[in-house]
């Protein structure tokens, strides 16, 4: 019996143990809850414009990532400018200055503006867009772009600057001191073209009369036949300015300390396809015993000394060399060019776009 009481009394302390473990456990676990998951954040659709935008196809050119990136949607706003311009002709009708002779031109001048913003494909741009990034420390690259759709191209605008992709073969020539290059392309045949054109259309005496007069007339003041020049031109034209770092000039100016700047030199490119425009300054230069000649293989140069003292290095030199005519603000500008043309010393290197 006493046994038994014994053996109850062990079995009931082993119970109530194991249950004290069991529930005090359990208890530790509830007050020790684990991490529960992160609510899924609400995903913001993203708002697509009303009208439509040139967006996608103007920012797919440009350069992202750097200290200049805009886009600029015109189509809204530039369309219909012609017959805004049209619409102004109404101020005529409230000038009681103007007789009815005067208001007549007057309203042909209005049909000339526009016919020319239709006509050009102005009113054709969907949009502008710009870029800048440094391609390394100190040095930039540029872009802009001027956007129309493929079934929108019937302006003059698409075919006076280039009516197709193509290198630009003036950027080979850019020395490593290169500060600043601009190179583009520009039909000047058919500009003049587009103008007498639009001038003779336009019903206006004095611009029909000077549109019909002004070959000749450019041809009396410069001594060049106009036509000439114009066949002779290849379409590319550029400005390239360069800053020795190794040479330094001083500018007089008004303060305790002179300025120094690196050492700036100008070159203005025409690509052309023979020697009119050359050969022309060239026979004005002859009476001028001061020039300086040069007549190497694939290099003519003349350089014009000035007897005036200038805080920078100026020898105006023309040149003529491969497919260009170069005009230097010294003849220093053009061999460097030249050399980096030709591979004997580096400069910058075009990107293959």
């Amino acid at each position: 019996m006493n046994a038994s009481n014994t053996e109850i009394r062990r079995a009931s302390t082993v119970f109530l143990a194991a249950l004290f473990l069991v529930f005090g456990c359990s208890r530790k676990e509830e007050a020790q809850p684990g991490p529960t998951a992160a609510k899924p954040q609400p995903v913001r659709p993203a708002l697509a414009s009303a009208e439509k935008t040139s967006f996608k196809e103007v920012t797919s050119q440009l350069e992202p990532g750097g200290n200049l990136f805009a886009y600029f949607g015109t189509e809204q706003w530039i369309r219909g400018a012609s017959e805004q311009v049209s619409s102004w002709r109404g101020i005529l009708q409230v000038a009681p200055v103007l007789t009815d002779e005067q208001r007549a031109e007057a309203n042909k001048g209005f049909d000339l503006a526009t016919r020319l913003i239709r006509n050009s494909g102005l009113e054709e741009i969907s949009g502008v867009g710009m870029s800048g990034i440094a391609t390394e420390k100190g040095r930039y690259r540029t872009k802009l772009l001027v956007h129309h759709y493929p079934d929108r191209k019937s302006g003059y605008l698409w075919s006076l600057f280039g009516t197709a992709p193509h290198a630009l073969d003036g950027l080979n020539q850019l020395p490593t001191t290169t500060a600043l290059s601009v190179f583009f392309d520009l039909d000047l045949r058919a500009l003049w073209a587009i103008l007498q054109r639009e001038l003779s259309a336009s019903g206006i005496a004095g611009l029909e009369e000077w549109s019909r007069g002004f070959p000749k007339e450019f041809e009396a003041k410069t001594g060049i036949n106009f036509e000439a020049l114009l066949n002779s031109l290849g379409g590319e034209f550029g400005i390239v300015l360069t800053l020795d770092d190794t040479r330094k000039v001083s500018l007089p100016l008004p303060t305790p300390q002179p300025l120094e700047i690196p050492e700036p030199r100008l070159a203005l490119l025409v690509k052309v396809k023979d020697n009119v425009l050359f050969d022309h300054l060239d026979k004005l230069l002859q009476e001028n015993p001061q020039v300086t000649r040069v007549d190497e293989e694939g290099l003519r140069m003349r350089t014009m000394p000035l007897p005036a003292p200038v805080p920078i290095p100026l020898r105006p030199s023309i040149a003529r060399a491969g497919d260009y005519f170069y005009f230097g603000s010294t003849d220093t500008v053009i061999r460097e060019m030249l050399a980096v043309r030709d591979g004997k010393q580096p400069g910058l290197k075009s990107a293959d776009e």
